[in-house]
């Protein structure tokens, strides 16, 4: 067994990965927040009414910024939201605002992520993507408030968390006052916030170089498919 770091993360791949990528419009280009949604069978339909209304009131209403969510694969194929027949995203952000201040898009992580203020994830699993590309990112949990360390309720917040979160690589908010002192701190220091979650990364992923390179030649080694000297 080798290691080699995770393949996906390579330099190589990921800068061909935002080359031949499609671009957002021009006006999503700067001064834009990503979502990152999960199905809606992870949070109940109110968690995700607040989140998004939390969202929207700081990053659109308040800081004059712009908002592009990115729908996980199963959540395209909910045609409705726990019998609410309403699109809570039309509904939240407003269809006629659409294309002005949100849309949706479909492009990889790798570039939808690249130069964006910040990513907002419910609890998404690419967050390893959005550190080694140099993107800050923060969860919104589903519960109400932060217990204290002597709240009953603790262990239930906990449970909410994902293992980003539990380990480090990235903070949890879980409403409007907590995603709002979030977003001060990071006006006022936005390095500080990326650096303490590479630290982590770094931490438990050793950085290799050509990960994917290395991959591919062990493969093609073992099953003999390529000489032994054209790999040094």
């Amino acid at each position: 067994m080798h290691i080699v770091g995770i393949p996906r993360h390579d330099n190589k791949w990921i800068n061909k990965m935002q080359k031949y990528s499609p671009e957002l419009p021009k006006n999503f280009d700067k001064k834009t927040v990503l979502i990152l949604t999960v199905p809606m069978h992870r949070f109940s339909y109110e968690h995700r009414i607040r989140a998004l209304k939390d969202i929207k009131d700081i990053f659109i209403d308040k800081l004059k910024m712009k908002v592009v969510i990115k729908l996980h694969p199963n959540e395209k194929k909910e045609k409705i939201f726990y019998n609410k027949k309403e699109n809570i995203y039309e509904k939240i952000f407003g269809l006629s605002n659409y294309e002005l201040t949100w849309i949706y898009s479909d492009m990889h992580i790798f570039a939808l992520g690249k130069d964006k203020e910040l990513v907002i994830s419910l609890g998404s699993g690419v967050v390893f993507d959005l550190i080694v590309i140099g993107t800050p990112c923060i969860e919104y949990t589903s519960f109400k408030s932060k217990p204290s360390d002597f709240d009953k309720h603790k262990t239930d917040y906990e449970n909410h968390l994902t293992d980003y979160v539990k380990y480090g690589f990235i903070e949890a908010v879980s409403n409007y006052h907590e995603l709002n002192t979030f977003v001060e701190k990071y006006i006022e220091d936005p390095g500080q916030i990326l650096t303490a979650s590479k630290k982590v990364y770094n931490k438990y992923f050793p950085v290799f170089s050509d990960s994917s390179g290395i991959v591919a030649t062990e493969i093609l080694q073992h099953n003999n498919i390529i000489d032994s000297s054209i790999c040094k």
